[in-house]
Order: C-alpha cells, then structure tokens, then sequence
C-alpha cells in the first residue's frame, strides 16, 4: 500500500511528494472479494473475519490483513497488524505520533474510488469509509479516527491538500484520458 511507504517507510532524507491511492481499502475490505451479500456471502464473511484475526492467517494470507471487522472491533485493532497501525488506531502504539507527521507532510493526497468497484466492500473504503457494526457506510466526517486526527488526513483535506475522486467502472487500470488529465498533473504539481 502506498500509504505503507509515506508512514512507515524511512526514505534517507527524501519524502514522498504526493499520494495516489487508486481504489485502495484505506479502512479495510469488510467482505471478502465479490461475495458481499446473501446467505452464503455472510457465512464465509463470519467465518474470513474470525480467521483474520489469527496471526498465522495474517502472515499467510495478506488479505487477511485488510479484512476490516467491525462486529469484533476490539479485538480487531488488537490482532490486526496493519489497517489500524496505518490508521493509528491501536492504544499501544508507539510511533504514532511519527505517522501522523510522515503522513502529513506530503504535498497532495488525491484518493480514487470506481464508481462501479464490485472487488471491494464498501467501495467507499478508499475514500477511508467504513461500515459500522449495523451495516451503515459511516460517512468520513463522522468516523473517529477522522473527528480525532489520528493519522492526519483530516489536517490534509482542512489544508485543502487531499482531494477525493470517483473513476467509472470497476478496478481497473485508468483510462488513457484519466491519466493524461488528472493523474499526470496531479504527479506534477
């Protein structure tokens, strides 16, 4: 993930100037891949989030590490290692104050979401969108980790510095026109 690199990452004296997520599960995935809904799609899910939580799952399968459960949401910031590290949503964290300076000192941030992303659920989790543990897609300004800074994306976008865009279809690689017109100048400013 490239928000990996920004936060954790130490560059030798350089920084990353500015940030492009494309379609990326910024607060996790809640569902695995293509099965969101239905009988079938709920038991997988119960059974993906309990195994997620495991620490041999999480080394084994990285999915596992951006499963986002929110019925357990306890033990999910405790056992996952990287969707609440990256959010500096664990109590005992150590550097967090660190990630939230690394984060914030990029140029630009610009967060994409397709508008049809089947792959992902929520899709709104790469606007950092979760879903609460009745089902509802919080919106970003009502989130906690938003309301309290954590991780600064709220100093990004009141500094005007983060923007949010939505691409057609699902994820995919950009249109030739969506990189001629907003990823390549977005790179350069």
């Amino acid at each position: 993930m490239a928000r990996y690199v920004v936060e954790e990452c130490q560059l030798k004296g350089k920084k990353v100037r500015n940030l492009m997520t494309l379609g990326s599960p910024n607060m996790g995935m809640e569902s695995i891949p293509f099965c969101y809904k239905g009988f079938v799609c709920n038991i997988l899910n119960h059974i993906a989030h309990r195994l997620s939580l495991w620490k041999s799952v999480q080394e084994f399968l990285p999915l596992a590490e951006i499963l986002y459960v929110p019925s357990h949401m306890g033990e999910y910031k405790k056992k996952n290692k990287l969707i609440p590290v990256l959010n500096n949503q664990k109590n005992d964290f150590a550097f967090g104050d660190s990630l939230k300076e690394s984060f914030t000192s990029i140029n630009k941030a610009m967060f994409v979401k397709y508008d049809d992303d089947k792959f992902m659920y929520p899709k709104e989790s790469a606007w950092f969108q979760q879903v609460d543990d009745t089902g509802r897609v919080v919106p970003l300004n009502e989130s906690d980790y938003y309301v309290n800074d954590t991780f600064g994306l709220k100093t990004l976008v009141e500094e005007g510095r983060a923007s949010f865009v939505t691409f057609a279809g699902g994820p995919a690689p950009p249109s030739e026109d969506d990189v001629t017109n907003i990823i390549i100048p977005f790179l350069k400013e």
